[in-house]
This record gives C-alpha cells, structure tokens and sequence, in this order.
C-alpha cells in the first residue's frame, strides 16, 4: 500500500492450503489484524470477505474462484505459532522529550490515537505539574499524525499556539515547560 509506513517491504503472503482454502501467513515486524483478531509472524485463515489490516490499511478479501489444490498426500498443511503477542503499529513516528522534567525520554507513537499528558489515561506520561492531565490527542490518519488540544493551558507548534496541526519532521511542541521534538523516521 503506497504512502502506508505501517507496512513491512515484505509484510505477509497468502497461500492456498491442501483443502484449497486460503491462509494469510504474517511476516511483518508489525502485525496484521485478520476478522479483529491480532496475527503476528504466524497464519490466519482466510474466507470470502474477511477483513485484513496491515498498518492502517484495511483490504476485503473476495474470492473470485475456488478451485481445490491438487491432492498431495505427502504434504500436509502445518500452522505453528512464532509469537504469543501482537506487535503495535509501526507508524515511523516517534518524539523526543528535549525540555522539561521527563527530557531524554523517546517515545515511538505505536497507536491511531494517543493521549499527552500526566494523567493515568496518557500514553505518553509528562510529570511537569503544569501539564494538563489530558493535554493533548494525536490521531493517526492517512500516514499523518494530527494533534488536538484538550488543554486550556494550551499547547504550542514551533512556538505557535495551536488547537489542531498535522505534525511535520522536526517540529517542536511544548506543553507547559515540556518540549518535545516529532520525528518521521525514514
């Protein structure tokens, strides 16, 4: 999927088994999603209009013509497990905490939404106590991270006080004393 950065150079395979249906065998560092459910560096099996998402691309699968695989008694179609987890998303986004009590910290943004904040509910945790518990969202879209703020402290881009901005290598977003620094890895 051109422009998804959440997808692997070899991200998985699908392949007829010996009953003629259809696996979707995972080689991704990042994992898919088969029919909701996490696969990751082992197989799913595959119907007619079952839902796959690698990165934030999701695809229906429609099988056009079943026809059964020629019976070979010798193979048989073996499925093991390689990982008990599913990996989070890989977006090649990250920030770097460069000012304020949790500086040197680096975070790799893993999810479609993120909360900023001190709060229990934040997935990135700032301790500054003038840092609002929620104080900012970032979602994930279209291979773009977008923040929201949710504080009325406010929150500045590159010294530009802002409600919501697609965030671009290198800018620099501060909350209260905390700067952070957003990088698109390449």
């Amino acid at each position: 999927m051109k422009g998804d950065h959440a997808i692997s150079g070899r991200h998985a395979r699908i392949v007829r088994t010996n009953d003629g249906g259809l696996r979707f065998v995972d080689e991704s560092k990042n994992g898919s999603v088969v029919a909701g459910k996490p696969v990751h560096r082992k197989e799913a099996e595959l119907t007619d209009g079952v839902e796959v998402q690698m990165g934030i691309s999701r695809l229906v699968l429609k099988v056009l013509r079943a026809q059964p695989a020629p019976a070979s008694p010798a193979a048989e179609t073996t499925m093991f497990s390689v990982a008990q987890q599913a990996t989070e998303m890989f977006t090649g986004c990250e920030l770097s905490i460069t000012e304020g009590s949790d500086a040197g910290q680096r975070v790799p943004l893993s999810a479609q939404r993120i909360v900023i904040g001190r709060g229990d509910e934040a997935d990135v945790k700032l301790t500054d106590t003038s840092v609002s518990r929620k104080h900012a969202v970032l979602t994930f879209e279209h291979g773009d991270y977008t923040l929201h703020n949710e504080s009325s402290q406010g929150t500045r881009v590159n010294g530009e006080k802002v409600e919501k901005h697609t965030l671009q290598d290198g800018d620099e977003v501060q909350m209260g004393p905390a700067k952070l620094t957003f990088t698109k890895l390449q």
